[in-house]
């Protein structure tokens, strides 16, 4: 291992390839736009073909809007209470960004225990520590089965306006199949990566060959199909794919399985370490599991060990660590190095501490890269010259190694991105790279505000429109209600858990809440929830004074830190419940055990 690089020296380092990047940055009026601008979100679906029926013109109890984790979670928790639900989505089946995503190589980044939910109501064990796509797609379809959801769906169905209606006490809802119905409660749960964004370079319309966005695969284009057939028709192609985040790092290995040539074309490289993934071989598995609610034992573990470090509570010496995997390593290590301290524990030796790990755990990442490539020119282009939290760690098998093979190229931009697409393919830095497919792995939207990411208008009481209650920020009461959109719940994590590194766990708590809320308002008689304008707003008033927003000085551009633009009020109100995740979820038990549920007035 080479010798780790002095922390002033990184400093110095990590300055100059932020500051180069927020230039770059800063010169673009508008990055990226959504896909849906760029592609029909009524195209054909190339899954499933739409089947016909007949207009929906009735009322129903509770509307589901998203087939995802969310929604599924959702309508399997109301389920419990006999509620007459309906479900709404725009794919051709449950899955939300599983039923999208089918890109080669996609799996969860987070172990497979933790991210796919109702493991132990539906008894199902993955086959894999980290499950790949076709899987984590199965299981949303047998939680669909599982819990009889099929007949209450409505897949291929876009809402187009969400419109409160006083005199009924109803939501009116209106769909792309020529839906008008009308519903008491709403249940939004669009998921936080449901908008997939396409970079606005210069000259994209231009390109004559062969594009898509990831989220989007064309397996017409490529060959092969979502089961992981070879790309077969690429043998005789070039082909660029243009981002270097968590979905190309599981991309690219496969993609130089086939291609006659592949240019990985990088702005900023993202620190892979280890993902050791294989078959679940837990010991604890027999026994555990007999037990009843078991994965939330799982779920409590993860975040004792990823997340409460960061709040500054650490579990008790001896924790045991059931997943050992990437994300609970690095908590562990943190641990470590702070329980090494000698002495009082003063905030200085604190922070000492806490930058020496820091450099040790990235150094490491960065030999990792000597140690996998053989060209040093392309091992330095992919190492990582940021802090650890700065972009979402990256783990994987075999990215880094897919670099040795002849046919594989990194197109390294020096952090300041593509300059222009051409007719004939890409340019960086003055310099056009002839291509004959272009891939575009350039993410998602990240979920912070819901009225925007929605496709579809959301107008409350008196005509209230929540783009413009919001326009400057979420306005809520825990992230799940807003003042003027009575007996409307958002499914969400934004001013609520904020757990970002297992998406799906923001989802358990939130259905078990949106069940209290409905049980709470039925079986009480009467008809409506809405949250108080007091409790909105001292909720969002502890957002603002007491939260922090991700904003390290030294990070790089990312959407942890707005793209590196300067925090404004709404990103400000764009985090989580300042005293933690699990701070949080707690929170909510208490607050759904209560006889009256505190900032909720049931009319």
């Amino acid at each position: 291992m080479s010798e780790t690089v002095r922390s002033e020296e990184l400093q110095r380092k990590y300055a100059a390839e932020r500051d180069k990047r927020k230039a770059a940055r800063g010169s673009k009026e508008e990055d990226y736009v959504r896909l849906e601008k760029v592609i029909d979100p009524d195209a054909q679906d190339p899954y499933k073909a739409v089947e016909p029926r007949e207009p929906l013109n009735d009322d129903v109890e509770v509307t589901i809007i998203g087939a995802g984790w969310a929604g599924l979670m959702s309508a399997a928790e109301l389920r419990k209470s006999h509620r007459k639900i309906r479900i709404l989505d725009q794919a051709g089946d449950f899955g939300g960004v599983w039923y999208w995503n089918r890109y080669p190589g996609v799996m969860c980044d987070t172990a497979s225990v933790v991210y796919m939910p109702l493991l132990d109501e539906t008894g199902y064990k993955p086959t894999e520590k980290y499950a790949h796509g076709p899987e984590i797609f199965a299981h949303a379809q047998r939680i669909g089965r599982h819990f009889d959801l099929y007949k209450d769906a409505y897949f291929h169905t876009r809402v187009t306006d969400l419109r409160w209606d006083e005199a009924a006490k109803r939501w009116r809802i209106t769909t792309n199949r020529g839906d008008e119905f009308t519903s008491q409660f709403v249940s939004l749960g669009l998921g936080a990566l449901n908008v997939p964004r396409l970079p606005s370079f210069e000259g994209m319309k231009d390109f004559k060959g062969d594009w898509f966005h990831t989220a989007r695969w064309d397996y017409s284009v490529t060959g092969g199909n979502p089961e992981g057939a070879p790309l077969d028709k690429l043998h005789d192609k070039t082909v660029a794919i243009i981002g270097t985040g968590a979905t190309a790092i599981q991309i690219v290995p496969e993609l130089a399985k086939t291609a006659k040539k592949l240019l990985v074309i990088q702005r900023t490289p993202t620190a892979v370490d280890v993902r050791d993934n294989g078959p679940i071989t837990y010991d604890w598995w027999d026994e555990l599991t007999q037990q009843e609610g078991w994965q939330q034992i799982i779920y409590d573990n993860f975040l004792d060990l990823v997340e409460e470090y960061k709040v500054g509570n650490f579990p008790p010496e001896g924790t045991v660590d059931l997943l050992d995997d990437g994300w609970t390593n690095i908590g562990i290590s943190f641990m470590e190095k702070i329980r090494s301290i000698e002495g009082e524990l003063t905030p200085e030796k604190i922070k000492a501490a806490t930058i020496e790990w820091d450099d040790e755990m990235q150094q490491r990442i960065r030999d990792r890269t000597d140690e996998e490539i053989a060209d040093k020119k392309t091992a330095d282009g992919l190492k990582a010259w940021y802090r650890r939290w700065c972009k979402r760690p990256g783990f994987h098998d075999e990215y880094l190694e897919t670099f040795n093979r002849d046919n594989v190229e990194l197109v390294d931009t020096d952090g300041q991105g593509v300059g222009r697409i051409t007719e004939n393919g890409v340019e960086v830095l003055g310099e056009e790279y002839p291509v004959d497919v272009i891939i575009y792995s350039t993410g998602f939207h990240y979920n912070r505000n819901a009225s925007k990411d929605a496709f579809f208008d959301i107008v409350g009481r008196n005509g209230v429109v929540l783009r413009d209650k919001w326009k400057d920020g979420m306005l809520s009461y825990m992230g799940y209600f807003s003042r003027d959109f009575p007996n409307l719940f958002f499914q969400q994590s934004v001013q609520a858990a904020f757990l970002t590194s297992n998406v799906s766990q923001n989802y358990a708590e939130g259905s078990r809440a949106l069940r209290a809320v409905v049980d709470h308002t039925l079986d009480a008689g009467k008809t409506t929830f809405e949250a108080s304008q007091k409790a909105e707003e001292e909720w969002v008033h502890m957002i603002e004074t007491e939260g922090e927003v991700a904003d390290d000085p030294e990070c790089t551009p990312g959407y942890y830190n707005n793209e590196g633009k300067e925090i404004g009020l709404e990103q400000k109100r764009s985090i989580g419940y300042p005293k933690g995740k699990k701070a949080f979820f707690d929170l909510v038990k208490d607050w759904r055990s209560q006889d009256e549920l505190a900032g909720i007035e049931i009319a």
